[in-house]
């Protein structure tokens, strides 16, 4: 977790690193002296030796400047510390971004899109709010540790006396280390278990409406509720007893080292000068207990949210992407013949058929015969469970698979984004309109987009909302092929469009002798169209 927030911080260090030096200076330099020349005050007043020589007006003014001075750092620190955490946000959000597309689809423990959004949000400000914490903790401590210098040499013994509560809080943190992190994980868990509930409630809506389930739905949905609240309050109270701790030590210390200074004023051996400077730089020594004990908890908590950030990303984060499928190229598509072994729970199948261009090969199987795992197999986005194989001749090439750009694959479900239908079909692709076209007429679109108020440019919709289920396939078909694939893998394509617009999509792409298409469907329809029907009931070809 650390080497991957170093990773962050050296790619967009330059405003963190000014920050921290800003602070350094105005907070951590301006606070040191104003303590130096409190004491240089109070012993010109007494006719001592002062350490800057400055007269008693200088000093007044500079005990009043000092302050507006650090006001100042901090004002203008504001900006840099904000714009600094939220490029630290943005690249781990990139990272993961990038991570997580390059899963299997069908990978095991894979999280639902609605729980990725609280990992987006709220692991990532946990990561991001640790970084931060050190543009004001190492000022702080290195405050700390001056003063700490600085007063042994005023006096040893109340100095020893004032690191007791240092010493309680770092071992109290380490005995409770084991219950901060099972509440901050319990924590995080339950904020995503109610995010995913009221998701999947808002996701299917129209379901649970016209379902007598209401009152379930609001009994699980205050039992999930329920659940956080005690998650959240156990996180929060302990780490609020960790700062009670940390304040009521220190004042118990302040009031015996008062005591102690009180006797030594009657013996003269501490005068008004040492109490001011020790009196202003206690103060530092009582933030170390606080920001050692919050250290201490924000590190457990950033530790735990990053661990939820590689579960989502499958890995690593600051790893660097590798594509390890192995692509096919275009030339050898031709005339092969293809071996795809799966495994079902029960059995390991061996599938082969021949791909020729412009040719439909159609697989069919009841349910849970292993035509999505075919699918997804030959595209690359199955685990172990598919071994995929060309062969002509006697050139066997091993472990490849029908990869972009020689291949596209259109799964069963297809999400549109909230943005035109032009920008769904092209996916930053520079825009061709003729194109655009021709293949709205393959897919059969072409009076459909007549329909639409702005043509290309009207807004779809969240996952094309404003379009219908036979459209937003339509238009996903479209994306595919406008991607200029040489093979086209559909999982259960057909299933939900008409007739008419299911012969039309079939016999045009057929027609058009630009793919080879490699479709799953049960339709009897689409079986006799095939020139390579795979039957996985019957084991036949």
């Amino acid at each position: 977790m650390l080497k991957y927030c170093w990773s962050v911080i050296k790619k967009n260090g330059g405003m963190y690193f000014l920050a921290l030096f800003i602070e350094l200076v105005f907070y951590g330099g301006s606070l040191l002296c104003s303590g130096l020349i409190r004491r240089d005050l109070f012993y010109a007043l007494e006719n001592k030796e002062t350490l800057f020589g400055f007269s008693i007006t200088l000093m007044l003014i500079l005990i009043g400047m000092l302050p507006i001075l650090v006001n100042l750092g901090k004002q203008v620190n504001e900006y840099l510390i904000t714009s600094s955490v939220t490029r630290f946000g943005n690249t781990m959000k990139q990272d993961l971004y990038r991570k997580s597309i390059e899963l299997k689809i069908a990978r095991k423990g894979r999280i639902g899109s609605t729980e990725c959004i609280n990992y987006y949000r709220g692991d990532v400000s946990i990561l991001t709010k640790f970084i931060e914490q050190f543009i004001d903790l190492i000022p702080k401590v290195i405050m700390s540790v001056a003063a700490l210098f600085i007063l042994v040499n005023i006096n040893a013994l109340f100095t020893v006396i004032s690191l007791i509560p240092i010493i309680v809080i770092v071992g109290l943190s380490k005995l409770l280390q084991n219950k901060i992190t099972n509440y901050r994980n319990n924590a995080r868990l339950a904020t995503g278990s109610t995010v995913e509930y009221i998701g999947n409630v808002f996701n299917n809506i129209e379901s649970f409406k016209v379902m007598p389930v209401k009152e379930m739905m609001y009994k699980k949905y205050k039992d999930v509720c329920s659940k956080r609240k005690t998650d959240q309050t156990k996180d929060k109270l302990l780490g609020a007893m960790l700062r009670a701790v940390s304040i009521g030590m220190m004042d118990i210390v302040l009031g015996v080292i008062l005591l102690l200074i009180g006797l030594r004023f009657f013996s003269e051996s501490f005068s008004i000068g040492d109490f001011t400077i020790f009196q202003s730089y206690f103060y530092f020594l009582t933030m170390l207990p606080g920001i050692i004990g919050n250290l201490f908890k924000s590190y457990i908590q950033a530790g735990i949210s990053y661990r939820r950030l590689e579960n989502v990303a499958g890995g690593q984060l600051a790893s660097k992407i590798i594509d390890k499928r192995k692509g096919i190229k275009k030339v050898l598509c031709n005339g092969y013949q293809v071996t795809v072994r799966y495994e079902t729970d029960t059995v390991v199948k061996d599938i082969r058929f021949p791909i020729k261009p412009s040719e439909l090969v159609v697989i069919s199987g009841k349910t849970g015969s292993g035509k999505t795992t075919i699918i997804r197999g030959l595209a690359g986005e199955w685990n172990e469970k598919v071994q995929v194989s060309f062969t002509k001749a006697q050139n066997t090439v091993k472990d490849s698979y029908l990869i972009p750009p020689v291949a596209c694959y259109v799964p069963q479900k297809n999400y549109l984004f909230s943005d035109t239908l032009i920008n769904n079909i092209c996916m930053g692709k520079k825009e061709n309109i003729s194109l655009i076209h021709k293949i709205l007429y393959q897919v059969d679109f072409e009076n459909d987009l007549k329909t639409l108020e702005k043509g290309l440019y009207t807004l779809v919709g969240n996952n094309g909302a404003k379009l219908s289920g036979g459209q937003r396939k339509r238009i996903a078909l479209a994306r595919a092929l406008y991607a200029n694939p040489a093979v086209l893998l559909l999982d259960d394509f057909t299933a939900g469009l008409d007739v008419n617009t299911r012969d039309q999509i079939i016999d045009r792409l057929v027609l058009s002798k630009q793919y080879i298409i490699i479709a799953s469907s049960n339709e009897e329809e689409i079986i006799q169209k095939a020139n390579v029907h795979i039957d996985l009931d019957k084991g036949v070809i």
